[in-house]
């Protein structure tokens, strides 16, 4: 039998070596009761283990363990502030400005001592030399003296009168109404002595030259004159009719542009044509007069033939 020194817990399984209640090592003892050692003796406990066993595990109380304290983290020092790159080029750069500006002050003040010094040197020699140019006088006698002959001042010129430019005449207004009402004229002049087949009143409000003529350039009023001679020849009967007129002068009034829808009617003994284009004449004003200097056709309608 076994039983525990400090609890009294007695076990009955010699094999256990600790108490199950405080982990104490247990002892033996015989049936009569535990062998009791002397009071003044110390007794020494022999061991049933193994000597290869572990020691014993005791078991704490977690009440009772001691309080580690960690240590505090050391509190972050003030850092002084320091100037930063920028600041301290702003003071250089200041302090370079400030001794600039003390060697300029001396400069400036010898500068000025010397312009004042040239500029009293050449007043001098200008008056100096007009003093000194001054008429002599020079004694050959004992009691006369004859002056040197002193040249005669120059005529002051006399001032000229700056010519103030004439301003060029600024160009008259153009009178559109008056430019559009004798284009109208023409124009229904124009289209009238055509329907009459008269060939001279048509032919008189064309200049003696076009710049173009509907696929030609520079033609003559003589080619002109062919075409609408065949056309009258072949056609007894002619109808033109003009709409939609819309006439441009340009900035001096001398040259203008007329848009128009031109639908014609033409019938022979064998042969008959109509049809509708959008046609432009080019017109300027020569001897007075207006004159077709162009004529061609910007977009064709319709043509029956």
């Amino acid at each position: 039998m076994k039983r525990c020194p400090t609890c009294q817990s007695t076990y009955t399984d010699d094999s256990l070596r600790f108490c199950l209640q405080d982990g104490a090592t247990l002892l033996t003892v015989s049936g009569s009761g535990p062998t009791i050692p002397d009071a003044g003796k110390t007794m020494r406990m022999e061991s049933t283990g193994r000597p290869d066993d572990p020691p014993p595990t005791e078991i704490l109380n977690p009440s009772v363990l001691p309080t580690m304290y960690a240590a505090k983290s050391p509190l972050t020092a003030p850092q002084q502030s320091r100037p930063t790159e920028t600041g301290a080029h702003q003071e250089f750069i200041s302090t370079r400005t400030t001794t600039r500006n003390n060697a300029l002050i001396p400069i400036t003040i010898a500068a000025t001592v010397l312009l004042l010094a040239v500029g009293g040197l050449g007043a001098w020699l200008l008056f100096g030399n007009k003093n000194n140019n001054a008429p002599r006088s020079v004694r050959t006698g004992a009691d006369r003296t004859t002056a040197q002959p002193t040249a005669s001042p120059s005529p002051a010129p006399s001032p000229t009168t700056a010519t103030t430019p004439t301003p060029a005449a600024s160009p008259s207004p153009v009178n559109t109404a008056a430019v559009q009402s004798e284009v109208t004229a023409l124009l229904n002049g124009w289209a009238d002595s055509s329907m009459a087949r008269d060939i001279e009143s048509h032919m008189s409000y064309y200049a003696d030259t076009l710049d173009v003529y509907y696929n030609k350039t520079n033609t003559s009023a003589s080619a002109v004159r062919s075409d609408r001679k065949r056309a009258y020849a072949t056609y007894q009967t002619l109808d033109i009719r003009l709409s939609d007129i819309r006439i441009t002068p340009d900035a001096t009034g001398e040259r203008a542009t007329a848009v128009f829808d031109k639908t014609w009617s033409f019938e022979g003994e064998d042969k008959a044509t109509s049809g509708s284009v959008q046609q432009e004449l080019r017109l300027a004003k020569i001897d007075g007069r207006w004159r077709i200097t162009a004529e061609r056709d910007l977009q064709v309608y319709y043509v029956n033939r």
